[in-house]
């Protein structure tokens, strides 16, 4: 599992970015073929609720090739953030199984005006 720091995004702008899951043995891409995931943004001190919530089923994670998914999170979702630090939490389901793939924390500057 991934702990830090997912970098510094502007709430006024797109949050895309991407990822790669391999096999900490063999180094092979692990398959995502039906697999759930989901992306959390929450406030730190209130880490049990979302303000965004990223996911397959609502389009905002794809999943792009072998171990391989991106995820947009477009500027008006993003326009829901204040400037500072919130945790974010990436989870993925295959079957019964459910992995914790990362925990850390999202700079938010803010993107000054809306228009």
């Amino acid at each position: 599992m991934y702990q830090g720091n997912l970098g510094t995004v502007s709430n006024r702008a797109d949050w895309a970015d991407d990822a790669v899951l391999v096999d900490d043995a063999t180094g092979d891409p692990i398959d995502l073929t039906g697999a759930s995931i989901v992306l959390y943004v929450t406030r730190q001190d209130t880490p049990d609720t979302a303000i965004i919530t990223a996911s397959t089923a609502n389009g905002m994670i794809t999943i792009t090739g072998a171990g391989a998914f991106g995820w947009s999170i477009h500027d008006e979702t993003m326009a829901q953030l204040c400037a500072g630090t919130y945790s974010v939490f990436i989870r993925v389901a295959r079957g019964d199984a459910v992995d914790q793939l990362a925990a850390g924390d999202l700079s938010v500057i803010h993107g000054g005006p809306a228009s």
